[in-house]
């Protein structure tokens, strides 16, 4: 698939919430697991193991449809990081716009909280994945003080 078909693919355009809020989640781990612009094994693993006990993702996803989500959004991300570090920002931001059209607060809620569960999952946080939490939240809640306030 061409990076210019990444935004058309990454969610059928008439789809209901729900549907929408479990792509956001499995968008939100791709982006986390993808923060450092290296995919590695162990961090695909986590993730696919993460999407196949969430309940939050299972309510409104197939674990087909998560899975095949996980991996376009990881492999758009990982061919664009090889290709050039500008490639990369811009497949993030086309994957961002994707997380905002959450509709309820305790999904934006749910959505962090499972990205940083994600970010934890080796042990460490890396700060690359923490700057990624900060712009799902920002693309979230369109500010990041509005989710961290005080920061």
């Amino acid at each position: 698939m061409g990076f210019m078909n990444f935004c058309k693919k990454l969610l059928p355009a008439s789809i209901s919430p729900e549907k929408q809020y479990g792509y956001a989640i499995v968008a939100a781990m791709a982006l986390v697991a993808s923060a450092d612009g290296v995919l590695e094994e162990e961090e695909a693993e986590t993730a696919i193991k993460v999407i196949d006990n969430t309940k939050e993702i299972k309510k409104h996803l197939t674990t087909e449809e998560a899975h095949k989500a996980f991996l376009l959004y990881t492999t758009e991300l990982m061919q664009s990081v090889n290709t050039e570090k500008t490639r990369f920002d811009i497949a993030v931001d086309i994957l961002l716009q994707k997380i905002p059209n959450v509709e309820k607060e305790e999904w934006k809620h749910n959505i962090i909280q499972i990205a940083e569960n994600m970010a934890e999952s080796d042990g460490f946080v890396h700060e690359e994945e923490k700057k990624m939490i900060e712009k799902i939240s920002a693309a979230l809640w369109q500010s990041y003080k509005s989710y961290h306030p005080g920061i």
